[in-house]
């Protein structure tokens, strides 16, 4: 790293003070890092604050004091932090520089405060749902160590059996389970990338932990089943209000609640509208293909009915607004999907139907679809999946009519 060049200096750029001011207040001490592939500086701000009078007798005077020379003895240290994490690094990358100053003296090897550290990641970038999971598996892991720190390295495959085992014994699904060990592979995938730690240091892969995968349950209502749902007549308003939005999401290629409530006016056409996954936009490198849906009676009846009446409103649905943060668009599509899971199980239990949620209208969707003879491929597609595996576990198999049909149709000369 010896091309790029570190140096202090006290950073007065912004003042629009008269000299006598500036003599009294103070400034922030700044590191300006000169960057050779790009040919500019970076300027990181130091927690210390000095006038500029002070700044030049400290950092330039021959003569110091006892306080002076501790003064930049705090000085050399934020200069010599900056060479040490330059040194750990193979190529000079500003973001990685970054990552390795803003961590506190003592935690680079904590992946507890790794864990934490992704929790104010993903919230700056608005993802609550996934960053909720990772604030959970922290707090999982306090529990189960009783301790505030966890080193890297005491992570082997023996501890994750043990921390799996325990978890399973304190009442935690096989599903949740899975979820938060595949959070902690993730943190040790960052922290190798960054170069934190060693690759011998993973304890995951063949032979070693693997994150278990709860058993997947078909959660597919039969056509008769849905017919009977949709001819069920609702006692109050918030049950037809479900019923109406868990067939919105069956009617658009088993559309999710979030992505029902962010669908926006722009993406509407003629005779269709489009969407992308939420849940899937961010983990391509390619932008994932637009969902388009073709309009049907059940489609139009819920845009007319629910539509947005505000003027200019970017939403179709009036569940959130442009002014809310991230956290507020969160609870609102949370609370939404409760109210539609409560009143939907409620409605499909008094018609003799399983307790079902709107997780049932995207398997039905699919199970039903493959079962009138929509092909694999065709039904990736509508489902927005990259992997054709993932379309199958959303399929509850053949139903008897069709496997009766197919017999016949062998010896059909």
């Amino acid at each position: 790293m010896e091309d790029v060049k570190v140096s202090l200096f006290l950073d007065t750029r912004k003042s629009r003070q008269t000299n006598e001011q500036k003599r009294k207040k103070k400034f922030s001490v700044s590191l300006r890092i000169w960057d050779p592939m790009i040919k500019q500086a970076k300027i990181r701000k130091t927690r210390i604050s000095m006038t500029e009078e002070d700044f030049n007798n400290v950092w330039h005077g021959k003569r110091l004091n006892a306080g002076e020379i501790a003064q930049r003895g705090m000085l050399q240290e934020a200069l010599m932090q900056v060479h040490e994490a330059l040194s750990g690094m193979d190529y000079f990358n500003y973001e990685q520089l970054d990552r390795k100053l803003s961590t506190p003296k003592g935690e680079e090897y904590n992946i507890l405060w790794h864990l934490d550290r992704k929790v104010e990641l993903l919230r700056a970038e608005g993802r609550i749902g996934t960053s909720d999971t990772y604030k959970h598996t922290a707090k999982w892991i306090r529990k189960f160590t009783r301790s505030s720190r966890l080193s890297f390295k005491a992570i082997t495959p023996k501890w994750l059996d043990s921390l799996e085992n325990w978890a399973l014994d304190d009442g935690k699904s096989i599903t949740t389970v899975g979820m938060y060990t595949r959070n902690i592979r993730a943190i040790f995938n960052d922290a190798i990338e960054e170069k934190i730690i060693d690759r011998d240091l993973y304890p995951f892969g063949r032979r070693r932990y693997v994150p278990p995968t709860g058993r997947r349950v078909k959660k597919a209502l039969s056509l008769e089943q849905l017919r009977a749902l949709f001819n069920a007549e609702p006692r109050v308003e918030e049950q037809q209000m479900a019923k109406d939005f868990f067939f919105f999401s069956y009617a658009s290629n088993g559309m999710n609640i979030h992505d029902i409530v962010h669908l926006q006016n722009k993406n509407l056409d003629e005779d269709s509208f489009s969407f992308i996954r939420r849940k899937t936009r961010r983990s391509r490198r390619e932008s994932p293909a637009p969902i388009v849906v073709y309009f049907n009676p059940i489609i139009e009846a819920v845009i007319t009915k629910y539509s947005n009446q505000q003027e200019q409103s970017k939403y179709v649905f009036p569940f959130i607004t442009e002014e809310m943060s991230p956290e507020e668009q969160y609870l609102k599509v949370r609370n939404f999907t409760r109210f539609v899971n409560q009143h939907i199980k409620n409605l499909a239990k008094e018609n003799g139907l399983p307790e079902i949620s709107t997780y049932w209208a995207r398997h039905s969707f699919a199970t039903i679809a493959i079962n009138k003879g929509a092909s694999l491929e065709f039904m990736q597609e509508c489902l927005g999946h990259a992997d054709p595996n993932t379309t199958l576990n959303y399929f509850a198999g053949f139903n008897q009519e069709t496997k009766r049909d197919f017999a016949k149709s062998l010896v059909d000369f």
